[in-house]
């Protein structure tokens, strides 16, 4: 999956490029309407993200890897198995 970085004006932005019908694209999009819909969810993200941004990190993977299982119990509650 292609990523990058977007700067203007101080802000920077992070933009995903997928395939049309890319399976990751359509569990991200679940992933984020679940988040808009469900207060409950949104909060146990928002707090497993804040939780894990105290934390020291050797790479951005190992902080992505630690917040899979609070994205795979969301995905599941949406209906999605991930």
């Amino acid at each position: 999956m292609p990523t990058g970085c977007w700067t203007c004006t101080g802000k920077t932005a992070t933009f995903h490029v997928f395939a049309p019908d890319c399976e990751e694209a359509n569990r991200m999009i679940v992933f984020r309407n679940r988040l808009r819909t469900h207060p409950e969810d949104l909060q146990l993200y928002e707090k497993t993200k804040k939780e894990l941004a105290a934390q020291r990190w050797e790479d951005l993977q190992g902080y992505a890897d630690a917040k899979s299982a609070v994205i795979r119990k969301i995905l599941n509650q949406a209906g999605l198995s991930w």
